[in-house]
């Protein structure tokens, strides 16, 4: 290992409808499968809620450190 860079991956959205689309994008159904099909719909829309609340009580929806490595051959 010769070296690393630390920082915060922030996200954050501009509205409810956002957070679903990102959801959907990033988590396909993996997470909304565990409902019927016809309460997909729902379960979108909640998540798109829940996220646009913890955005206006936290500043943001999530927050993780991301870490980059820079690696150099081993010798």
């Amino acid at each position: 290992m010769e070296s690393h860079l630390e920082r915060e991956a922030v996200v954050t959205v501009d509205s409810a409808g956002q957070y679903q689309h990102f959801h959907a994008a990033t988590f396909g159904d993996y997470y909304s499968r565990l409902v019927s099909p016809e309460r997909r719909a729902d379960f979108f829309h909640a998540v798109g809620e829940a996220a646009w609340r913890r955005q206006a009580e936290r500043g943001s929806v999530s927050r993780m450190p991301v870490r980059l490595w820079r690696l150099t051959a081993a010798g």
